[in-house]
């Protein structure tokens, strides 16, 4: 059954269709035969989504030819329904001006989805899972300015509504008191430190990227809970020979504060830890670290393997090599853009007494 369904989304993919846009760029007087649409039905994989399946549409281009700085700018839409009932509508660009002096990014969202709770910590036991449904809107967009070469300074706004929330009287998710369990409202104003030398936004084979933020949630914002969100996000990526790369991250997730369980740090999911389902361990906390080989194979298509170690804490003092969490896996990769490093991700991820399959759009990290 495994394999009869990954022909399927092979074969779905092979229905996408890429037209040229015909945007017309002010500073050349000629159209841009390189700008895309990028039109495909989709079929996703994940412990979290189990299958579903929709539309992903993506433009990408650039301001102008003449301009060899700039990475390939995008607007993409993501719709799905999953196995789960989990209802998933993603709108969202990453836009660069001319030689990268501004880099916009923004982010809307809205689910509704069915999710799983173990308890706070890093020793939850697996037979406390219980059930419980929430829906979600997110608004995030992001404003950097180049200040010099690659570094670029930024500020930020997130909004996050999580309402509709029901769970089992009485259960885990009642007796802990969890804070948001009836549902939240954060909205929070955010500074951005980051240093970007990659050469691709989409499947980087070279380059540093090392990005600081803060984000301050508080009610003279309209925030219902007042709590300081820092993350740490560090990527390396060397070149071992042609078309081989290592790449290497490092993530952390602090907060300041009590913070509602949708703002709560997560270990696991399809970009970090994987192998592990999205949020099996949550505390105010994380830290992890992962790597990744990346190679060619033949056609447009590659293989990957990678390997990850990390774990969550209720106070930063906890942090330890007490009971880190360890993954590992492999995967396969199908350029769907192959000039834009645009790729199809097929990752099989093993936990600790947990394992998954991921299949999606774009590189972990």
């Amino acid at each position: 059954m495994f394999f009869k369904r990954i022909a399927l989304f092979f074969l779905l993919f092979t229905i996408g269709r890429s037209v040229n846009a015909g945007f017309f760029d002010p500073g050349d007087s000629t159209h841009h035969e390189d700008n895309k649409y990028l039109i495909i039905p989709v079929v996703v994989r994940s412990p979290v989504t189990r299958w579903g399946g929709g539309i992903a549409a993506s433009y990408l281009f650039k301001y102008s030819k003449k301009d060899t700085v700039s990475r390939t700018s995008n607007f993409e839409f993501l719709g799905l329904y999953t196995e789960n009932k989990q209802t998933v509508l993603v709108l969202g660009c990453n836009v660069y001006s001319p030689n990268e002096n501004y880099i916009l990014r923004w982010r809307n969202s809205f689910s509704r989805f069915p999710d799983k709770f173990w308890g706070i910590g890093n020793k939850t036991p697996f037979s406390n899972e219980e059930s419980y449904m929430y829906s979600q809107f997110l608004v995030n967009p992001q404003l950097l300015r180049k200040i010099s070469r690659k570094f670029y300074a930024g500020v930020f706004y997130e909004l996050q509504r999580v309402y509709k929330v029901s769970y089992l009287p009485g259960g885990l998710f009642d007796q802990e008191n969890i804070e948001g369990r009836k549902g939240s409202t954060v909205s929070g104003l955010g500074v951005i430190l980051a240093w970007d030398s990659r050469n691709s936004a989409f499947s980087p084979d070279k380059g540093l990227f090392a990005q600081l933020s803060s984000v301050v949630f508080d009610k003279a914002i309209f925030s219902a809970s007042n709590f300081i969100t820092y993350i740490a996000d560090v990527r390396k990526f060397v070149p071992v020979f042609q078309n081989h790369v290592l790449g290497f991250q490092f993530f952390g997730y602090f907060n300041q504060g009590t913070a509602p369980i949708r703002n709560l740090a997560m270990l696991g999911g399809s970009d970090i830890m994987r192998g592990y389902y999205a949020g099996r361990y949550r505390d105010n906390h994380l830290m992890a670290c992962q790597m990744e080989y990346r190679a060619p194979l033949f056609w447009r298509l590659g293989i990957v393997a990678f390997a990850g170690a990390g774990r969550v804490a209720g106070k930063f003092s906890e942090f330890s090599f007490d009971d880190i969490k360890y993954s590992l896996g492999s995967g396969l990769r199908l350029a769907l853009k192959p000039k834009e490093k645009l790729n199809l991700r097929v990752d099989y991820g093993f936990g600790n007494h947990s394992q998954g399959l991921y299949v999606t759009i774009g590189e972990s990290f």
